[in-house]
């Protein structure tokens, strides 16, 4: 009778632990599908602001486009501000971001803290 119950109890610990695992095991491996989704899509986001701003939109052009509505939130807002504003700022110098309305540089160094941030590089 003893060795009975130790394999019932073998049995049915084998059972539950079964039925564990086949539940656990694939909401594991979504939430790990879903996380590459997740930096698949972040990356995809980014290369498509670069590829517009290689393209060298003037800023009324760039504020009004799809691509920028995709990644506004995403922006830090002293940079929004320079986009949406209809004022023509002008920077002197020569050096990187100077000349008139040149808000690329400010986009593009909000793109470097995104993918620092969304753990893509």
């Amino acid at each position: 009778m003893g060795e009975f119950i130790g394999i019932a109890v073998s049995a049915v610990v084998g059972l539950i632990s079964g039925t564990i695992g086949s539940l656990i095991a694939p909401w594991v491996h979504w939430g790990i599908e879903k996380q590459k989704l997740k930096l698949l899509a972040h990356r995809e986001l980014i290369e498509k602001v670069r590829r517009e701003l290689k393209a060298a939109p003037v800023k009324s052009e760039f504020r009004e486009s799809v691509i920028y509505s995709q990644i506004r939130t995403f922006l830090q807002e002293r940079t929004r501000q320079m986009i949406e504003s209809d004022t023509i700022t002008v920077e002197v110098g020569g050096g990187r971001g100077s000349g008139a309305d040149n808000y690329m540089s400010d986009v593009l160094d909000d793109l470097c803290i995104l993918e620092k941030h969304w753990e893509l590089l």
